[in-house]
């Protein structure tokens, strides 16, 4: 492998973006992310215009779109830098805008900006724009994917608990556990 082929740094940032998803601190997995989102950067600047590379843009651009959308949830998830979360899940919808999964992240960056909401108003929109997108991708997944139904069902229960629907909260945080009975969000919603 010569060091101007794309391959090569594709392949670590594949590694790196496993390796982020067995950390469980944030601020790590974070770091392995932006690390990984730079060999992709690096990679696809190695591609340019050569059509033997075609494959390796390809999958450049796929890999990128997935390692943004980790990075957007870890911020939403750690509420750290919100509006960074939103302009790299919005930067994958971009590439791939009927995603379910980068539609799930949309709406969880959306949930956790309405936790920071004051107004009211401005708050419940907000957490309707969330729900909205919610809906959608639970209507873009596979019918097999229990799990990321039952994650997304569960961020329904948080939309609904949040908007102070909580007949609707416990209704979707039960339909989220069975489909994931390990679904650990749908239950802690359920024990408040």
């Amino acid at each position: 492998m010569n060091s101007k082929d794309p391959a090569l740094p594709l392949q670590l940032a594949n590694i790196l973006v496993q390796e982020a998803a067995k950390d469980v601190d944030i601020g790590a997995r974070s770091r392995r992310l932006e690390e990984a989102l730079g060999l992709v950067h690096s990679a696809k600047q190695l591609c340019g215009d050569e059509e033997r590379y075609r494959g390796s843009l390809t999958a450049a651009k796929s890999l990128r779109s997935n390692i943004l959308n980790e990075l957007a949830y870890a911020y939403a998830a750690a509420a750290t830098d919100l509006a960074l979360a939103n302009g790299y899940i919005d930067d994958a919808l971009e590439e791939s805008p009927d995603n379910p999964y980068f539609l799930d992240t949309k709406a969880y960056v959306l949930i956790a900006r309405s936790r920071h909401l004051t107004d009211q108003d401005r708050r419940l929109a907000v957490l309707s724009d969330a729900e909205a997108l919610l809906k959608s991708a639970l209507e873009k997944y596979a019918e097999n994917d229990r799990t990321a139904r039952s994650e997304t069902t569960g961020h329904l229960a948080l939309v609904s608990s949040l908007a102070g629907r909580r007949e609707d909260a416990i209704r979707a945080a039960r339909s989220a556990l069975e489909l994931n009975p390990a679904n650990e969000e749908a239950r802690r919603l359920l024990r408040e």
